[in-house]
């Protein structure tokens, strides 16, 4: 009888370290089949995203959701891309874990700099892949120091139209900050 109680500890024991473990392999990434492939699979030509860019409501309403509060407006989240490869943007250079402290800042308003499309390294699914990407470099000067941001935009297809976009706070929780070419006016 001892020993079937001492079995029967040990098999309890097992059982209740992998139901641990598979709770917390599961509850410790969201994204348990990795990221989406969310990214363009062929060459960009400039002429498709030379002109004027703005976030999406819906990109407003998340970052909102992660805890920003100022610059909620989506014309505070705008850049244009000239021929001559120069830019002005206006938006944070990257969208993750607010303060109001970094929001007012991080937030750069019509700023000018450089631009290009490049190729990344990135992740779609559990694979890493090279994909075009939208570069922007902008040199800012803070107390007579001059630095330099690079800002990387993925770029998708969608319905026929291109967006260029990049994550909201941590990758895992495939939250997009989405900018849609303006229309122009004739």
């Amino acid at each position: 009888m001892g020993n079937e109680v001492s079995k029967n500890k040990a098999y309890f024991s097992l059982f209740m370290t992998m139901f641990w473990v598979g709770i917390i392999a599961l509850s410790g990434c969201p994204q348990a089949r990795g990221l989406p492939d969310r990214h363009i699979h062929r060459d960009v030509d400039s002429s498709e995203i030379i002109g004027t860019w703005q976030v999406t409501e819906a990109s407003i309403e998340q970052i909102i959701q992660e805890g920003y509060s100022l610059y909620t407006n989506p014309k505070d989240h705008c850049f244009t891309l000239f021929k001559d490869g120069t830019c002005e943007f206006s938006g944070y250079p990257f969208y993750s874990y607010p303060n109001i402290v970094d929001q007012k800042n991080d937030y750069m308003d019509s700023m000018t700099g450089q631009w290009t499309i490049t190729k990344i390294s990135t992740s779609a699914g559990y694979h890493s892949v090279t994909v075009p990407a939208l570069q922007i470099v902008i040199q800012t000067k803070k107390e007579s120091i001059t630095h330099s941001v690079t800002i990387h935009l993925f770029i998708v297809e969608e319905k026929n139209h291109i967006i260029l976009w990049e994550y909201i706070g941590d990758p895992d929780y495939v939250k997009y900050m989405d900018f849609v070419k303006v229309p122009q006016k004739l």
